[in-house]
């Protein structure tokens, strides 16, 4: 193996790090909207059992345990910081009202770094941000359909994790990159909003975060309830 293929192989399993990351915040997310599940251990036991449990898998790998231990402090401090996050984000969720924003996570690992919200709620009104297809394992299909298909599923997560559904949206905006994949996009567009009809937009750009993505779209709603 070439110094080269080394090097690309290291950042493929950066590539799925990163993934399984989002992957395990939208877990833990989904775990704090669980009002059955009991209640996180307090910061010091939960922060040793997650490390007692990484250790006795680093044995059975054969990975150094001191290099373990320095790689993973810092990163099991940060999960439960997002845990605590997660739990107070989603404790607020019932009691959103006029006046208070309630933001809602979709765990992407860029929401913090970058600093937005996939979803905004104040007071009635729902604001989703841009959504481009991301899949947790990294993946992007080219099939403009499936792409508008994913991206739609993101955002009616972050729209019920705000109290809202496709029948409150009153506004989407698509951006894709080829006019070609209009006719594929606006068909997922119609199976969701056929009989909602909100106000749209379809912007033809020049290019996306990602060049993989032909298609990106945000949308707002309003909840009556």
């Amino acid at each position: 193996m070439s110094l080269d293929d080394i090097r690309r192989e290291i950042d493929q399993l950066d590539d799925q790090i990163v993934a399984l990351l989002a992957r395990r915040q939208q877990l833990v997310i989904r775990a704090a909207r669980d009002k059955s599940s009991p209640a996180a251990a307090a910061a010091p036991e939960r922060r040793a059992e997650m490390m007692r449990r990484v250790l006795a898998q680093a044995s059975t790998s054969g990975v150094d345990a001191e290099v373990v231990t320095e790689a993973y402090t810092a990163m099991i401090d940060a999960f439960i910081e997002q845990e605590r996050r997660a739990s107070a984000e989603t404790s607020s969720v019932s009691g959103a009202s006029a006046g208070r924003r309630q933001r809602v996570s979709s765990g992407s690992p860029y929401e913090p770094t970058i600093g937005f919200s996939r979803a905004l709620r104040a007071g009635n009104r729902v604001l989703v941000s841009g959504t481009g297809p991301v899949w947790s394992d990294g993946s992007c299909p080219d099939d403009a359909g499936a792409q508008a298909r994913r991206c739609f599923e993101i955002i009616g997560d972050a729209l019920a994790k705000a109290g809202a559904g496709w029948s409150d949206v009153l506004r989407t905006r698509i951006f894709i990159t080829d006019p070609a994949a209009a006719d594929q996009v606006s068909a997922v567009h119609g199976e969701l909003f056929g009989e909602v009809r909100p106000a749209a937009t379809m912007v033809i750009v020049a290019g996306l975060l990602d060049p993989r993505w032909k298609v990106e779209i945000e949308t707002e709603a309003e909840v009556s309830r």
